[in-house]
Parts: C-alpha cells; structure tokens; sequence
C-alpha cells in the first residue's frame, strides 16, 4: 500500500514539474473610465473626476483586484520571487492616463505590502528641502510610505502616436476599419432597428443632434454612464435600448476589419515575439535565474484587446481590465523542445501550443512585412 502511494505521489510529482509556469506576458485594457461625452449634463458635476476618458474610482477597484488575485495565484506556484521583483517582472503602459493609472492600481495590489523600513541615517535626509509638519512624519514613522504602498519602475513611450501598443500607432488601421464600419450591413441592419429611437432620445433628453458614426462615442458614454449608475434621467425601456444598441455596435466601431486588425497589432506581435524569444532564451540557459524576466504587464486599450481576440474569431465585447496571457508552461529544466504555449484571456484558454518552436513560428509569420509603412502612413 505505501509503494502505491509513494508511486501516486511521484507520478503526481513528475506531472506538476511538467507544467511548471515559467514566463507570462499580459495585454490588459483600461479599468472603468469616464465617458467621451459629459453625460448626464455637460458640467460632470456628479462626476468624481474632471474629465472625459479618466479612470474612475470603479477602474481603480478593478486593476487593484486584478493586481491582487494575479499575486495570490503567482504565489501559490512560487512563480515570482517578490525579493527580485525589480528583475522578473516589466511594467509598460501607452501614454494616456487612463492607461498610467490602471497600471499603477494594479501595481498596488500586485506588489502586496511594502515593508521597507529606512534606518535613522536615512530618515533625516528623507524629506524635501523645507520644513514638514511633525504629524507627517510621526503618522508615517520609519516606513517608506504609508499604508505599506510599493511600487515598480514603468515605462511609457513617447511620442505615443509611435507606440506599437497604441491604436494611433496604424493611423491607416483606424481609416480602414471606419470606412468598413459605415458601409458594413450588419451594422446598416442594427441602425434600422434603433437609430431612430435612439435619435429621438438624445434630442428629448440631451437636446443633441447628431448623425451617424458621430453619435456612436455619445451612445457608448450614455451606456458607460448607465453602467456606473450614473443619474441619467432616463427610463428602464430607454436604458435598455441603448445598452442593446451599444452592444451590438461595439465590435464593428473597433474591429470590424480584419486586415486593419492585423495592420494594428503587427507591432505588438512582433515585440511579442522577440521579447518572448529574448526572454526564454535566458531562462532556458539559466543566465542569471533569480535577475530571469518572469512576467511582464502591458497595459493597453480596448480596441487592441479587441483586434487581438478577432484574429481568434472572437468578436466579443471587451470588459474592464480584461487581461490577454501569454503563459509559457515546461519541466522544472526547460528546453525549447518541451515548452509549451498557452494564451488565455481572463482565466479562459483560447489556444495551446504544444511547443514554443511552434507558436514563436506561427506568430512570425503573422506579423506583415510592411508594417511599419503601412502603418506610418498618415491620414
């Protein structure tokens, strides 16, 4: 009987180092944002923030919970060593606020506490150049920060219109994609069912006229605000009109077409592929194993989530601070012939490689050999 179970054991031994977590790379939207258009009236009087496309509290929320449950799961597979973390773990957000914010919230729930605690040498020069009110100081004590913040160099590129992250990056993308967007039938259809109520509605309630695809960033900031439950002054039949409408043009505004997505995330997939290259090859040779690179977190918008997921034929409605993984799984000695691929979004698996060869392979070939022009060229 103690043979068997020593042979369960082992065998079960042997299976968990086959699909040891070595490397993730992550695509993650923006949380919850303010709406494009100052909804319900135009001062954002009921609003908390000062402006359109800013991340609210609830965005907040969400990025720090992704942070926080991203952490417990890295925890319980010994997949990061937070005593290294500077080295095994990027952070990279587009230049937009919302994308900045997102990304320092969910480094507040990521990185846990900080227990830092700075000696007395190092206390009195940890202050700014002019007097600080005792209770500051006292209220803080020795740590670092209060509330035990921590936090990560990141990075953003500028100028953003030449981030590979960022739709701006392929302005020819964003034309194409629009040109198909006002043509497409699918989309004539959907107007046919509620555009005229639609219209009827803002002009009742908002005192705005406006055409199509114009309305489309008014229609998304109403739901956005029914979403937040927000006052809008609107009745449940009318909430549900422009939540149906808004849902059924939510993928067509951003993705409809396919050669403009494979435009758009060329760039990405080609950083994808030789970071991932670059970052394998180390860890497979052991270069430096606790300086490794584990995970690194981009943190994108929505559109290019949703690019990404249609190449998968998934036109899906993106949510806030969804999150695309790429998570690289082999024995505890990997090779590159016995790694294998997993991409997931959220916590569901859209496609598996059964070796890295394989998936760095299909991803080259891909990436358009003229992207970088085609995706320059100016409107």
């Amino acid at each position: 009987m103690k043979f068997f179970i020593f042979l369960h054991l082992f065998l079960l031994s042997q299976a968990v180092d086959q699909d040891k977590l070595h490397f993730v790379l992550a695509f993650v939207s923006q949380g919850t944002v303010t709406p494009k258009y100052p909804i319900p009236t135009d001062n954002w009087k009921d609003w908390e923030e000062k402006g359109p496309d800013e991340l609210t509290a609830m965005g907040m929320r969400e990025q720090y919970l992704l942070g926080r449950e991203l952490r417990r799961q890295y925890n319980i597979i010994n997949f990061i060593d937070f005593n290294y973390i500077i080295d095994q773990v990027r952070i990279r957000m587009i230049d937009h606020n919302y994308a900045i914010m997102s990304g320092q919230s969910f480094l507040r729930g990521f990185l846990g506490d900080n227990n830092a605690i700075l000696n007395a040498s190092q206390m009195t020069v940890a202050k700014p150049p002019f007097d600080i009110a005792d209770y500051f100081t006292e209220k803080i004590g020795a740590k670092v920060l209060p509330a035990g913040i921590g936090t990560l160099p990141f990075y953003t590129h500028y100028p953003h219109n030449e981030d590979v992250f960022a739709p701006i990056y392929c302005p020819n993308a964003q034309k194409v994609n629009a040109q198909m967007f006002i043509t497409d039938k699918d989309v004539a259809n959907h107007r046919k069912t509620y555009e005229s109520s639609f219209l009827e509605l803002i002009a009742q309630h908002y005192e705005k006229r406006m055409t199509f695809p114009e309305y489309v960033s008014l229609l998304e900031s109403i739901q956005s605000a029914i979403y937040q439950e927000k006052e809008t002054s609107l009745n449940l039949d009318e909430e549900n009109l422009i939540k149906e409408f808004s849902e059924a043009l939510y993928h067509p505004y951003r993705a409809l077409s396919k050669e403009a997505n494979q435009y758009r995330l060329s760039g990405l997939f080609n950083f994808t592929a030789t970071f991932m290259n670059e970052s394998m090859n180390a860890i497979v040779n052991n270069v430096t194993e606790k300086q490794n690179i584990k995970a690194a977190f981009i943190f994108t918008e929505d559109v290019m989530i949703a690019s990404f997921l249609d190449l998968y034929n998934r036109a899906e409605i993106v949510g806030s601070a969804t999150i695309i993984r790429f998570e690289v799984y082999g024995p505890k000695q990997p090779t590159f012939n016995n790694l294998n691929v997993k991409i997931l979004k959220d916590d569901t698996e859209i496609k598996a490689y059964n070796s890295f060869d394989t998936f760095f392979q299909e991803i080259s070939d891909f990436i358009k050999a003229n992207y970088t022009q085609w995706c320059t060229v100016k409107n």
